[in-house]
């Protein structure tokens, strides 16, 4: 079975109570909310939750509405006291929700994994997709953990793999691509020799024989060249991206979600299939 459509048949088994907030700076995040929640609806995808700033929805469509005066730390504290399942930050300030979820759940640093899909529709897990993500060897480490502890919540078996700055032949050619082959190296040998996965590979920097070797999550070198990979297959390339989640706060489920995105009901599908496994 493929990946979404594994996904999309556990979230229709589930149906969890999922809070999706709801921006205002722009007439379209309203819009584009209210349109996820109805196919998401219409797709039986879960029960969702809006939560808004004051007077910003006019009709909410027969969905339950929250409305307040922080609706970032509304949406948050309904899901840490259990009243909703999982949520999506929707088209709500990501700096807002970031700020929160730090102050809320008592973290330094979020590591987030998105679900993204190329053109030709293969969807993989990526990381790290924040700038500040995936800056140093610990924190990529760290990264590939959360992978596979999210594939094993979705019952599946991680193939990994490590992305660097060129060819294994081109070692020598630049200190600063050195330096990166010589990661991905480590990263590798170090993922096999703690059993975190059996499947894991060094690609260097050719990412396409990664997706074309059906790999479920590839790992960027770091947070800017996995930013740019993402928003390049996102805004250029045809492909989409789904969700990403907050794999510092599993097994309870936040998913965020770029406000460009015009529906983002697959993402109620992802937070209402993790659910569903991280309560087994």
């Amino acid at each position: 079975m493929k990946l979404l459509e594994l996904i999309r048949n556990l979230a229709k088994e589930r149906r969890a109570r999922v809070a999706v907030g709801v921006g205002w700076e722009r007439s379209s995040y309203v819009e584009s909310a209210l349109c996820s929640a109805l196919k998401a609806r219409e797709q039986n995808f879960g029960e969702v939750v809006l939560v808004s700033g004051r007077g910003v929805v006019k009709d909410s469509y027969g969905f339950k509405l929250v409305e307040s005066d922080e609706p970032w730390l509304t949406l948050l504290e309904l899901l840490k006291s259990g009243e909703v399942d999982a949520a999506a930050r929707g088209t709500l300030s990501a700096s807002k929700v970031l700020k929160t979820v730090k102050q809320l759940y008592g973290l330094e640093k979020l590591h987030r994994i998105a679900l993204l899909e190329t053109a030709d529709g293969r969807p993989f897990f990526f990381a790290p997709v924040g700038i500040d993500e995936g800056d140093t060897v610990k924190d990529k480490f760290t990264l590939i953990e959360h992978a596979v502890k999210l594939h094993k919540l979705l019952g599946l078996k991680p193939k990994i793999a490590i992305l660097s700055g060129g060819r294994l032949e081109d070692f020598g050619r630049s200190l600063q691509v050195d330096r990166m082959l010589c990661e991905g190296e480590f990263l590798a040998s170090m993922v096999k020799r703690e059993g975190v996965a059996e499947e894991v590979k060094h690609y260097g920097i050719l990412i396409e024989e990664a997706i074309a070797d059906e790999a479920t999550f590839i790992l960027a070198p770091d947070g800017v060249s996995g930013n740019l990979i993402f928003r390049t297959l996102e805004f250029l390339g045809g492909g989409r991206g789904i969700a990403a989640v907050y794999t510092d706060l599993l097994p309870t489920v936040l998913l965020d979600v770029s406000r460009a995105m015009k529906d983002f009901s697959e993402a109620v599908a992802l937070a209402s299939a993790l659910v569903e496994l991280s309560q087994k």
